[in-house]
This record gives C-alpha cells, structure tokens and sequence, in this order.
C-alpha cells in the first residue's frame, strides 16, 4: 500500500472517529444538562422547606461546583463557523477541523530562446524537459486536513497534513503556550515570521500563486521557537523566533533568526478601512542556499532554472511591507533586499526584487485583516451565490478584479558573472461564491532576462572570454477551484 493510500485511509478513519465523538458530544451535552437542571431544582426545592432558607454561604458552594463541573472537557458543544467546531460549555477547551482542497487548470506557452537557459557552466541548471512548458495540465495543487485548538484555555496546539501531489507533507506540527513569556510562545514546524503576503493564508491570498519575490525571499515554515503578541490595542504585533531548515536535524542543517514588526497608522473596524506597514528581517546560516529562478507565479511550469551558492556562510534578507484598502479599493506591496556570503572558494549572491498590486471589489465587499496577527483574513460576500432560495431571488456572492507587478534581480558573482532579471504581470478575476468557495482566473507572463559572462573558459590568447545572453517570455491562463473551511 502506498504512502498516500496509507495516509487516505488514516484520515478516513480520523474523521470517522471524529464525527462519532462530535455525535455523541452532542448527544451527552444534551443529557448532562438535563441532569444538571434536575439537580438544581431538587437542591432548591430542599432548601425552600421551612426552617431551610439557604445561606450565602450555601448558595455560593451550589454555584461554585456547577462552574467546576463544567471546566473540564466531558461536553461539548459542536457548531459550524467556516469549519467545524467544538467548544466546551466553557472557553477552556476548543478544537476546531478544517481543510481545504484546490484544483488548478493553466494553458502554458514560453519563447523558444528560454530552452538554452542553463547550459552554461554558472550555478544554473536548466528544466530537464522544456516541452512541458508548452502543455496544458492539471493538479491538485493543495489538499489538506488540519486540528488546531487550545486546552485550559493557555495551551493550543495545530496540525495541517497536505496529501496533494501524491506525497504526504506536514505543514503545520506546534504546541503554543500563552502568556508564558510576553506573548504566545510556539514550539514546533510553523511560519517564520516573514512576508506579508507570505503569512496570510493561500485560502486568502488575492492570486493563484503569491509574487515571485515571495517565493524566493520568504523562508515560509521550518522548524524553530518564536515568541508573538500584540499591543496598542492590536494596532502593533511583534513576533521574533530561531529556526533551523527543514521539519527535523540540527542547527548544522541552517539555523536562522527571523523577526517582524507590523503597525496600523490608520483602522476602522466597521469600514475595514486600514494603513497596514511592517518590516522584517532574518540572518540565515545554511549549509547551501538555492534560489529557484522560476515561473512560480505559474505552478504547473515547473522549475525552469535554480541558482545555489554552496557553501555558505552567512545570509540576510530584509524586507519591507505595506497595504491600504479603502472599502473596496486595495492597494499591497512588498520590498525585500540581501545577500548571500560564500565562503572563500565560494561566491556570493546579491539580490532584490518586489511587487505591488491593485485589487478591487465589483459588488462592494472589502479585503479583510486580522489585527492580533498582521495579516489579511478571510473575504465574505454580502450575498451568497445561489439562485432562488425558498423561492426568493438569490445573489452572486462576491466578484474582485486585481492586477499585479512583480520584479527581481539576482546577480551572482565569482570567476564568473551571472545575472537574472525576472519581470512579471498577472491579471486575475475572483468569483466568491461564498466565503468558503471561489473561482479564480489569472493570465501571468514572466519575462526572464539572463546574462552570463566568463573570462576564464577560454585560452588566454581569446580575450574575450565567453559570453551568453538570453531574454524570453512564459505565459500562462491559470484557472483553480477552491474550497476551504
């Protein structure tokens, strides 16, 4: 059996259990209050018999262990709030399950200029079959299940599993602590903080894929401590953690720290109206550092090229954040900048790149943010799609237009010179069909600029050298379905 049969069957029967244990929750929740309200009612008719007025004293010791009985985690009660949840009769105890499945569709067509790229002798390699950059294809490009809540009220704890790809990937595997420091502490494989766009969740991001300078700035999830909170009434949050590469090993696999600080000059609550700014930083020390120079805001093209720096040293990136949204208006964009230090038969790297975007909301609903965290939420539509309810007309949920620029340098320097620009454009349409399904379709083109330069390939009698250049363009209409809760 398979990996990913194995893993099929385990949630199969994970959700199986759960749905059981949410029946019967359910089922002794009603039972234990029913018992609860006859128990009262004896020990007040007891004390309602003459020469038996209760003290304050009594009274005290009946409400006292009512609140006791329902502190612990025997019932629950279960309800749906974009996910299923189950909280306690209290708010000690909370679990809620979610996940989400994505299925992508992208039409694919590059330059023929692009299939030389990466046969020279530099830190590039080329795509092993540059045919699939002219195919059509499916995926799933997301398929996850996750638990997340808290126990006695201090504790949580979350675990997100994605099966899509045919592998089994753990995204999320922590414990948090409240209030143990000056903040929530986190122990486990989760987010470094970093990125803007990078934090908030791909069930919300605005494009099928997040900008290029995302994907190769951001060092998204490994495994580390970090320590966040909120202040000023949560117009500022604060996270700052160390990390080592990967979901196991040692601090010789590439330890880092990474922190970042968020601030909301401007916010309205009712209106959704903010100014959202924010910086962050990480000092990395890996073993080697690769950067894929690809067409990630086009999934299905594949890697077309990676650039490694091996060994290394040290590296750093910063970056710099800021959003505006002005009721269906908004406005995003980041700037990150570093370097990537070789050691001394090594080279070093040099690089910078960001984007902006415009978004904007056909029918009037606003992108929305969450404060505690510095980071944009989920959308909800004032109506929801459907077209005759209880033979009432219907609505169209929520319809959003956006287009985003996305630019990156990279230059790499040694015996040889390399250096990489990638431009890139999208334009996309979103159909909310309610806050749990949308519809997405995004036309992107990256324009890939590559130069390659070395004096020392040739006799000394040639001296020019050697010399390369390629400039060629991928393109792609991507469409995905998507689901979450």
């Amino acid at each position: 059996m398979s990996r990913a049969l194995k893993a099929c069957v385990v949630l199969t029967l994970t959700l199986s259990v759960v749905l059981s244990a949410t029946a019967r929750a359910q089922f002794s929740e009603t039972e234990v209050l029913r018992r609860r309200v006859d128990n009262l009612e004896k020990e007040l008719a007891a004390l309602k018999r003459p020469g038996a007025a209760p003290s304050r004293d009594q009274v005290a010791e009946i409400v006292r262990s009512e609140l006791e009985e329902m502190q612990g985690p025997e019932t629950f009660h279960v309800y749906w709030k974009n996910g299923l949840r189950l909280d306690s009769l209290n708010p000690s105890f909370k679990l809620k399950i979610g996940g989400r499945v994505m299925v992508d569709y992208a039409h694919l067509d590059a330059d023929d200029e692009l299939e030389c790229l990466g046969w020279w002798c530099g830190a590039f390699e080329g795509p092993d079959d540059f045919d699939e950059y002219r195919e059509d294809g499916y995926e799933i490009r997301r398929a996850r299940f996750y638990m997340e809540g808290s126990i006695y009220k201090n504790a949580g704890y979350k675990l997100q599993v994605d099966f899509a790809g045919d592998e089994v990937a753990i995204k999320d595997a922590y414990l948090s602590v409240k209030n143990l420091l000056p903040g929530t502490v986190k122990v486990g494989h989760h987010h470094e903080p970093f990125s803007l766009e990078e934090l908030t969740s791909s069930n919300y991001i605005t494009f099928i894929e997040r900008a290029l300078p995302v994907q190769i700035f951001a060092p998204s999830r490994n495994m580390g401590v970090s320590v966040c909170n909120d202040a000023f009434d949560e117009r500022m949050t604060w996270a700052v953690g160390t990390f080592f590469d990967g979901i196991e090993g040692t601090t010789e696999d590439g330890a880092a720290v990474t922190g970042r600080l968020t601030f909301l000059p401007h916010y309205e609550e009712e209106s959704g109206n903010l100014v959202h700014t924010g910086i962050a930083y990480t000092c990395r020390s890996p073993d080697d550092y690769d950067v894929d120079i690809e067409p990630e805001e086009i999934h299905l093209a594949g890697d077309l090229c990676e650039f490694c720096v091996d060994p290394v040293d040290d590296a750093s990136w910063l970056g710099l954040e800021g959003a505006v949204v002005f009721g269906p208006f908004s406005l995003q964009g980041e700037y990150f900048t570093g370097e990537v230090s070789g050691d001394d038969s090594a080279s070093d790297l040099d690089a910078d790149g960001g984007y902006v975007y415009a978004s904007f909301f056909l029918t009037g609903e606003h992108r929305r943010y969450k404060t505690s965290s510095g980071k944009f939420n989920r959308v909800k539509p004032f109506r929801n799609f459907y077209l005759v309810d209880n033979g009432e007309e219907g609505g169209w949920g929520a319809w959003e237009l956006a287009a985003r620029y996305s630019h990156v340098d990279l230059e790499h320097s040694s015996p040889y010179t390399e250096k990489a620009t990638i431009d890139g454009f999208t334009v996309g349409l979103n159909w909310y069909l309610n806050p749990n399904m949308r519809l997405m379709f995004n036309y992107v083109t990256n324009g890939i600029d590559y130069e390659f330069t070395c004096r020392d390939m040739l006799p000394e009698e040639n001296g020019d050298g050697f010399s390369e250049s390629i400039d060629g363009d991928v393109e792609a209409f991507m469409a995905r379905f998507q689901v979450d809760f």
